[in-house]
């Protein structure tokens, strides 16, 4: 992946956006200009046991932190930098 034109594309306009969930190098070093590109989601790479529920549940707890967000309401499930998850 050539994060750096996916960058330019999205500061472009050339996209409108994009999510990712897969890095090289993993995980994302924090100084990466990934994390302050806009119309970028970046979400953690993880796996799921159960894809019938994984979506549904991944989807409400995304949207409820949505909200949480714009009404400046503390996030749940935050990482713990210090645990590494």
């Amino acid at each position: 992946m050539d994060y750096e034109a996916l960058i330019d594309l999205l500061n472009s306009n050339y996209l409108s956006g994009a999510i990712l969930d897969v890095f090289d190098p993993e995980p994302l070093p924090a100084d990466s200009r990934l994390w302050r590109t806009r119309n970028l989601l970046v979400t953690p790479h993880v796996s799921a046991d159960d894809g019938n529920a994984y979506v549904l549940l991944t989807l409400k707890v995304f949207f409820e932190n949505m909200d949480r967000l714009i009404r400046g309401v503390p996030l749940k499930n935050q990482v713990n930098a210090g645990l590494g998850y």
